[in-house]
């Protein structure tokens, strides 16, 4: 708002400017006689005048609109620099689950849906790797289930309900409800 309003002030001076050359032209030109060169001067001192104020205009524009792209790029970047974490865990919870350490990989691939929930990217490729982590943990939990394995870990309640969001953002309908029954029997410890 506030360039705005510095822009419109500038293009008001320059209409003054340029009004008032328009008079001091009128005043000392004489148009009745002989001088072509007085018009054709007092002609190019307008022009000038009102090439001055959109340029200054354009300006003011100008600058906004960079402050704008400068925004937009620093929060692209912090999804994406969010995202990217959240498919490196992904990454290592692959690993773990290779590794049969159930529990890590569980908490792995929550974290990992929920810094892709946070980066708040909507990528084809970010979609299927959220898909693909949620596929993988519904896996680690029916493996760590028919091994006898209890995969159980303390939670705050407001991590839990994030890593809920995420679930139901993410997974397919056929695993979404096991994999919410799962974070839901996690223990839960107050802030």
């Amino acid at each position: 708002m506030r360039t705005n309003n510095a822009a419109f002030t500038l293009g008001v001076i320059s209409l003054i400017i340029s009004f008032t050359s328009i008079c001091i032209c009128i005043k000392y030109c004489d148009f009745r006689g002989s001088t072509t060169i007085s018009t054709v001067v007092a002609s190019l001192s307008i022009l000038v005048s009102v090439l001055i104020g959109f340029q200054i205009y354009n300006i003011i524009n100008l600058e906004r609109r960079f402050e704008k792209v400068r925004k937009d790029t620093e929060k692209y970047v912090s999804c994406m620099g969010t995202t990217m974490a959240g498919v490196t865990l992904a990454e290592v919870g692959t690993s773990e689950a290779i590794n049969h350490d159930y529990l890590l990989a569980a908490k792995l691939y929550l974290n990992a849906l929920l810094y892709i929930y946070e980066g708040g990217l909507e990528d084809d490729n970010i979609l299927h790797i959220a898909n693909t982590t949620s596929q993988d943990l519904f896996n680690v939990i029916c493996t760590a289930k028919k091994k006898c394995s209890c995969i159980s870990f303390s939670i705050q309640d407001s991590i839990q309900a994030k890593y809920i969001l995420a679930v139901e953002r993410y997974a397919s309908d056929e695993i979404r409800r096991s994999i919410l029954d799962f974070i839901r029997s996690l223990k839960i410890i107050s802030e």
